[in-house]
């Protein structure tokens, strides 16, 4: 009997789902602790925040240092 994560037509299904639950996590998780903290740091503060550790996350994943833009690429940039 094989795993069911090796299984032809369940294997494309997972990735997709896993990301969308975790999104999900995210997005409900940043809402609720933005709300404890509204009264503390207000709108704007919480906004520079969650800009702040989504900028920091995509920092990680994406690894902007690495790329390399020709001088065509970076003028829209």
């Amino acid at each position: 009997m094989s795993a069911p994560l090796s299984h032809p037509k369940l294997a494309p299904v997972v990735l997709p789902v896993a990301v969308l639950l975790i999104a999900m996590l995210s997005l409900q998780g940043g809402a609720s602790l933005a709300k404890s903290l509204f009264p503390t740091v207000g709108a704007p503060g919480i906004t520079a925040l969650r800009l702040g550790l989504g900028t920091l996350i995509l920092c990680a994943i994406f690894k902007p240092w690495r790329l390399r833009f020709s001088a065509k690429q970076r003028k829209p940039l």
